[in-house]
């Protein structure tokens, strides 16, 4: 459904503006932009910043609450969760830390929260946390994987393809979808955008794929994995036979579903255009509202939207929002004593070794 993909796209927004490191040190100032995405752009610039964004979902009686919160000082982002299901609350407290090439995620924090669950799961899964040992912080290293870029220029292209749709009250700018025609007009427009800047958005995908190397970063770890588990196994084991488990390895991994190639971008955006401007709304196919809210207020950036859909008799509702603020004291602690994720694996098979021999 539309208003389905509009929440999905409101909630893109929210993590590129929040969660993303700055790509130069900018500074909001005392001037702020007098556009929707301006202000998304605007905050997506600062280069030291905290963030929450947490989202509230009612879906056929049954109510979910997630809510993310962390910092970003330019050159690391650390992030935190707190989710409600069911009854059931879990808060960790930034559980995650990444840079431009290393993810870090508080792996102990996360047993710890889980082991409730793990404890009811029965003998086998508590065996599985034991070969763990007292896990901590874990790494996982993959170049350029983690990196972020500016997006300023898709902002712009925002803009000024959603004008006629954005609608200015006081400090706010809204879109709101209510109606086939408020809708239609917003798939239009996307259609519009996406064929008049195609070029631009096959740049901006395949740059963020060239910025890693996935064959190259899964290369490495099969190289690590192999080398550690022949230690570690305490046989004599030759670089001849390591070298023929590292090429089955490779043989066995497909790397081809995440290499993108321009071309298929390029048709990916023709598909969708072509579907959206084949796409006419109904009355029928109105099933609720939505509306999103962007402004800027006591120096907080916020983005908030609300969502009601009924369908096959069922009424679901989505509430939203996600506020970003400058802080120049922030400064984020990446862990220094990590275990690589490589190890972790390599521990689990020494373990299971050792039981084998018991």
């Amino acid at each position: 459904r539309i208003a389905a993909l509009v929440l999905i796209a409101a909630m893109a927004v929210m993590a590129v503006a929040g969660c993303s490191k700055s790509s130069g040190s900018k500074s909001a100032g005392n001037e702020s932009a007098d556009t929707m995405f301006g202000l998304m752009k605007e905050a997506q610039s600062l280069e030291k910043k905290t963030f929450e964004a947490s989202a509230e979902i009612n879906a056929n009686g049954t109510k979910a609450a997630v809510t993310l919160n962390g910092k970003s000082d330019g050159k690391a982002t650390s992030v935190g969760a707190a989710v409600t299901y069911g009854g059931v609350s879990v808060t960790l407290d930034d559980v995650i830390v990444f840079t431009d090439d290393v993810l870090y995620i508080n792996a102990g924090s996360i047993l710890e929260q889980l082991k409730p669950f793990i404890d009811a799961a029965g003998e086998e899964a508590a065996s599985v946390t034991e070969a763990l040992g007292d896990l901590g912080w874990v790494s996982f290293e993959a170049k350029g994987l983690f990196a972020t870029a500016s997006y300023d220029e898709v902002y712009d292209i925002l803009d000024k393809a959603f004008d006629s749709v954005i609608k200015k009250d006081g400090n706010k700018f809204t879109i709101s979808l209510s109606s086939k025609d408020d809708i239609q007009a917003v798939v239009d427009a996307t259609a519009k955008m996406l064929k008049e800047n195609k070029d631009t958005f096959v740049k901006i995908i395949t740059d963020a794929y060239d910025k890693a190397d996935v064959k190259d970063i899964v290369e490495k770890m099969v190289n690590e994995l192999v080398d550690k588990l022949a230690a570690a196994s305490g046989k004599d084991v030759s670089d001849e036979d390591k070298q023929t488990l590292k090429d089955q390895l490779m043989s066995s991994i497909d790397t081809s579903e995440v290499e993108v190639s321009k071309e298929d971008i390029e048709s990916s955006i023709d598909d969708a255009v072509k579907e959206l401007e084949d796409t006419k709304i109904a009355d029928e196919d109105v099933d609720g509202k939505a509306n999103v809210n962007v402004y800027k207020e006591d120096g907080a950036y916020i983005t908030e939207m609300e969502m009601d859909v009924t369908e096959d008799g069922e009424a679901s509702s989505a509430t939203i929002k996600s506020t970003i603020k400058e802080d120049s004291s922030v400064k984020v602690d990446v862990p220094t004593d990590a275990s690589s994720l490589i190890d972790i694996v390599v521990n689990i098979y020494a373990s299971y070794l050792e039981s084998m021999t018991d």
